[in-house]
């Protein structure tokens, strides 16, 4: 039986490109699993200092600010006698006059302020003022300090908050303190 030339034509051009086809699947790399990706190490530019405890080394509150600054104050709260100890991020201690200045304010439940600007002592070693006893849970206590080279910072906090911190802090660091962390 002969074949119309165009039906020839139409077979030749089919037989051609599903050969095309197959040779092309066949010359496709298979498809493999990607290769494994090492693990990322990141390396800090500089050695981090660390981050020290937080147990009280005078019996008083230990407190950080945003810049790892650490500061322990104490609250006379029976004859009005006041503290505040500085320590760095890793809690080594720093002389008082790394400060320029301490202030506490105290604000009672009344409404009545009592500023009270503190003094470093003789040591260099805190700051410490006298104002009248704290005698309502209510009471607000602010600190506020401006150091030489740390920038001005306060908190606030209400007398009942700083006693429930200090049931709940540590008064001491245990004898061989491993509990530093770095940041």
């Amino acid at each position: 039986m002969a074949m119309n030339p165009r039906t020839l034509v139409a077979l030749a051009l089919l037989s051609a490109s599903a050969g095309c086809k197959s040779s092309a699947r066949e010359a496709a790399p298979a498809p493999t699993a990607p290769a494994p990706i090492a693990p990322a190490v990141v390396r800090p530019a500089a050695p981090a200092e660390t981050h020290g405890d937080h147990h009280a080394r005078h019996g008083g509150i230990v407190m950080m600010d945003g810049n790892q600054q650490h500061f322990e104050i104490l609250l006379g709260e029976m004859d009005g006698r006041h503290q505040v100890y500085f320590s760095s991020g890793g809690r080594q201690p720093l002389a008082a006059s790394v400060m320029e200045q301490v202030q506490l304010t105290v604000t009672r439940p009344d409404g009545t302020v009592e500023n009270l600007a503190m003094q470093r002592d003789t040591t260099d070693a805190r700051w410490e003022t006298t104002g009248r006893p704290l005698t309502s849970p209510e009471t607000r206590i602010k600190v506020a300090y401006q150091g030489k080279t740390f920038p001005a910072y306060q908190v606030e906090l209400t007398l009942a908050g700083l006693r429930a911190s200090a049931t709940t802090a540590p008064t001491a660091p245990p004898k061989d303190d491993h509990s530093g962390h770095r940041h």
